[in-house]
């Protein structure tokens, strides 16, 4: 539904560096497919688009938490769709289905379009759900910005007040705090970060220590680097 970045593929004669026909499949994994053309956005100055954060997604769900039925990772094009609905019945026939009511931990990207129309949109961001309970008086949306000027705060906040009541949440039974992150240093790098702070996000979930501030650029390229063998490795496989 909504694409930071599309190539322009006009025939089957447009390849790719590795002589990939770019409109390809690469891989089928879960609900995602991913072409040639989404699998180059990871190499050089590229944002990432809304098929490679989800199936980040579907790999974290399947892999990372094994399936666990207290998570759910909202595919982009549901999130933007979430964000910009104001037809309340009308979403709520995407959203019963994932029975969002009995997940502790929910994981969101979100960009910053606000067309119902057209795909756009020149930021992602991460927002996540967590129910309260043991941890936390109060069920708590927190979002993760890398733009220095936290861009994506208004989008951010008007998908948490569209999901909430779909989570059997009432307008006051939740704080959304904004995460003093690490920022990114150039205008393309959003997406990895949303890749790298949702990994983290796992992680501190488990009971780990995490430092949202010491990601750094380096790092940035690193997750680069591993979503591409992950894409790879798991290409191999099926």
């Amino acid at each position: 539904m909504s694409r930071i970045a599309r190539l322009s593929i006009t025939d089957g004669k447009n390849h790719n560096e590795n002589g990939h026909n770019a409109n390809e499949t690469l891989i089928s994994f879960g609900d995602c497919l991913l072409r040639w053309s989404d699998f180059d956005l990871l190499s050089g100055r590229n944002w990432l688009n809304d098929a490679i954060l989800g199936f980040w997604f579907e790999y974290l769900y399947r892999i990372r938490t094994d399936q666990n039925e207290r998570w759910c990772f909202i595919s982009p094009e549901v999130t933007q769709f979430i964000k910009l609905s104001s037809d309340s019945e009308e979403l709520a026939v995407f959203l019963d289905p994932l029975q969002l009511k009995s997940r502790q931990h929910i994981v969101l990207a979100v960009n910053d379009n606000e067309d119902v129309v057209l795909p756009g949109g020149a930021h992602w961001s991460l927002l996540t759900f967590s129910r309260f309970g043991l941890r936390r008086s109060k069920s708590l949306f927190t979002h993760y910005d890398s733009s220095v000027s936290k861009s994506n705060r208004g989008p951010s906040e008007a998908t948490a007040r569209s999901l909430a009541p779909h989570l059997g949440v009432a307008s006051n039974g939740y704080d959304l705090r904004q995460e003093d992150c690490a920022t990114q240093i150039n205008s393309y790098d959003c997406g990895v970060y949303v890749v790298e702070f949702s990994d983290m996000f796992i992680n501190q979930e488990a009971g780990e220590h995490v430092d949202w501030r010491a990601v750094t650029p380096y790092k940035i390229r690193e997750t680069r680097t591993k979503l591409k063998d992950t894409i790879l490795q798991l290409a191999k496989q099926t």
